[in-house]
């Protein structure tokens, strides 16, 4: 097939304040056709807005073909290049955040920038991130009734989940950082079984492991292998499940688990099971209907 011909860009932000601190928050409308940018100094955010469109996207030497939802996020950090190539008419938001703006964010969080690095990312999704992207995307479709204060609002909290989304220790820090002793991790174990409804920051686990947020965070994926957010919604998930093929009634299990609600479950549950509550719970029922036909290989005698 021969290469689309470059897009025509569109800018639809209605004027308004410039924002401070080198930030901008565009949104543009895209025909069909390729966009190429090149690399610059800032972090570039990128957030589909509207239908679900396939695309081309290109960074870093990885190249992938995507399906792009509405808050399907793109990232490319500075110093890299980009390109993409929509089939149809595309709208997205264009962030741009500074470095020393999102390394300020890190700092908020108790990471030291220098010993971080985000990689270049293609269709991130992200609750929170497309949270913070969407609104910001409808506040410049509103004109920004908000001004500048409120969009800056949304980049820093766009920025901090950033960070908490992408950004891992570069491997020589990674590799300095001793993992939680299975004592600890046992510690902390029983610790999260015993109050899976509470609301369980990871100030609060640092605090059990007896380390800083900072140093936490990169001991405990050593000694797990995933990020102990993740981990803890996976003890809940796991503990869920099992009220959920008990019979119990689902916002209960919500409740008793942690969640903020059952559409938050149900996330998690799709998430990292495939599967939604009901579909849980129907997995659960099926197996009581006993079988009308002998089974193919007969049970062993005793």
């Amino acid at each position: 097939m021969p290469e689309q011909r470059p897009a025509v860009v569109t800018r639809i932000n209605p004027p308004g304040e410039p924002l401070p601190e080198g930030l901008s928050a565009e949104l543009y409308d895209f025909t069909p056709g390729f966009v190429a940018v090149p690399p610059a100094a800032a972090y570039l955010v990128s957030v589909h807005v509207g239908d679900p469109i396939p695309a081309s996207c290109r960074a870093d030497g990885e190249a992938r073909d995507v399906l792009q939802r509405e808050g399907d996020i793109d990232v490319l950090p500075p110093g890299v290049p980009g390109y993409w190539e929509d089939e149809v008419s595309a709208r997205a938001l264009a962030v741009r955040m500074p470095a020393a703006f999102v390394a300020r964010a890190a700092r908020r969080l108790g990471r030291v920038p220098r010993r971080l690095r985000i990689a270049p990312r293609f269709q991130l999704r992200d609750p929170a991130l497309a949270h913070c992207g969407l609104a910001l995307a409808s506040e410049i479709e509103a004109g920004r009734p908000g001004g500048a204060p409120f969009a800056v609002a949304l980049s820093e909290a766009l920025a901090l989940r950033l960070v908490c989304a992408c950004a891992e220790e570069t491997p020589g820090y990674r590799a300095a950082v001793a993992a939680l002793s299975p004592a600890r991790m046992a510690q902390l174990v029983s610790y999260v079984d015993a109050r899976l409804d509470e609301a369980l920051t990871l100030r609060r686990l640092a605090a059990v492991a007896a380390l800083s947020e900072s140093h936490f965070k990169p001991a405990f994926r050593n000694a797990i292998g995933e990020p102990a957010h993740q981990w803890l919604m996976r003890r809940r998930v796991e503990r869920a499940t099992a009220m959920i093929r008990d019979g119990l009634p689902l916002a209960e299990v919500a409740a008793a688990t942690g969640f903020s609600h059952q559409s938050h479950m149900s996330r998690w549950t799709r998430r990292l099971l495939g599967l939604a509550p009901a579909e849980i719970a129907g997995t659960a029922a099926r197996p009581t209907a006993r079988p009308t036909r002998a089974p193919a290989v007969p049970p062993p005698s005793a």
